[in-house]
């Protein structure tokens, strides 16, 4: 009978001998699997101007915007391009491009719409420096009786 209750004991304690290890070893995140932390920084520049027809010198404002979209788990870019207008377009061109710091193009997107007041493009993600990394956006707005407008607009990093 004591024997029994010896075992009974032993084994009653084995639990909380055994408990702190799994708690201790949870609380170190060994048993914890973590996503990473993806933090992105996002830089913007635009560029407006106004197209005119040649009669009654009427305008319409057209607006280009570059952003870059930086990530830094992993450390990458991607890029976008926006052309909006303040009325109907026959046609928007748009495009955008990515480069890392040293001049090396790492992603290119265009598209072109037509009877539209907002086009847009977005690169994909791709590996890029540190720092110092760039795009550019482009874009042509085409309406008849109007002037074509064109721009080129730069985001750094």
């Amino acid at each position: 009978m004591k024997k029994a209750l010896y075992k009974m004991g032993v084994l009653g304690l084995l639990p909380l001998t055994t408990l702190p290890g799994f708690a201790y070893a949870s609380e170190e995140g060994g048993n914890i699997q973590e996503d990473p932390i993806l933090e992105e920084i996002v830089i913007s520049n635009s560029d407006s101007s106004s197209m005119t027809d040649g009669v009654s010198r009427s305008s319409i404002k057209c607006t280009t915007t570059a952003t870059i979209h930086y990530t830094l788990a992993p450390i990458s870019a991607a890029s976008s391009a926006t052309g909006e207008a303040a009325k109907m377009m026959d046609s928007i061109f748009v495009r955008s491009r990515l480069y890392n710091s040293n001049g090396v193009l790492k992603n290119d997107k265009s598209s072109t719409k037509t009877k539209t007041a907002y086009n847009s493009v977005k690169t994909n993600h791709a590996p890029v420096s540190v720092s110092k990394n760039y795009t550019y956006a482009n874009s042509t707005f085409k309406k008849s009786g109007y002037s074509t407008v064109t721009h080129e607009v730069r985001a750094n990093q």
